[in-house]
């Protein structure tokens, strides 16, 4: 017997190490958290969580919570040896490599380097309609405004780009007596 699954994952591209606020993009954009996140991201995803069904006054746009709840996948998180189940993740940044010491850079990488995860994915099983990935993006160009409103120290995060990332799995079965 063969399955064959599909995964989409919304990515936004920056250029800063997307580990220092991953759980606050995560809060603000689609309005998830998990009970491991601090309180500022709790804040936010029940901030948010009130506005989805009415427009968000500093973006001008509603989602309908529904489809997230129904779709956006929390999974252990693949890049951590953690295996708390998360609903967003680290994505190394096409263009970007990692040195090593926190030395991130552009361009080709040399032998022996890593990958540099300057992006956060949100993935869903279902593709998200258009209107909800607009969506999306308007909330992460307004993350340094509203982040700056509970954390005044924060250094600006630069926004370089989006990306949908179309996954197929096919799974084999094959069942044998022994």
């Amino acid at each position: 017997m063969k399955t064959t699954k599909k995964t989409f994952t919304f990515v936004v591209d920056t250029e800063n190490y997307a580990g220092n606020f991953i759980r606050e993009m995560c809060a603000l954009i689609v309005g998830a958290r998990h009970e491991f996140y601090h309180d500022w991201s709790k804040k936010v995803a029940e901030e948010t969580r009130k506005v989805y069904s009415q427009p968000y006054s500093s973006i001008n746009s509603s989602i309908p919570f529904e489809f997230i709840e129904e779709h956006l996948l929390c999974e252990a998180d693949p890049v951590s040896a953690s295996t708390n189940r998360v609903p967003c993740y680290l994505i190394s940044t096409t263009g970007w490599w990692n040195g090593g010491y926190g030395k991130i850079q552009r361009g080709k990488p040399p032998k022996g380097t890593f990958p540099a995860y300057q992006s956060v994915g949100f993935k869903f099983d279902a593709r998200p309609p258009e209107y909800l990935l607009v969506c999306f993006k308007k909330r992460a160009r307004c993350f340094n405004a509203a982040y700056r409103g509970f954390n005044p120290s924060h250094e600006d995060i630069e926004i370089t780009g989006f990306r949908l990332l179309e996954e197929t799995t096919t799974t084999k079965v094959v069942t044998k007596t022994i």
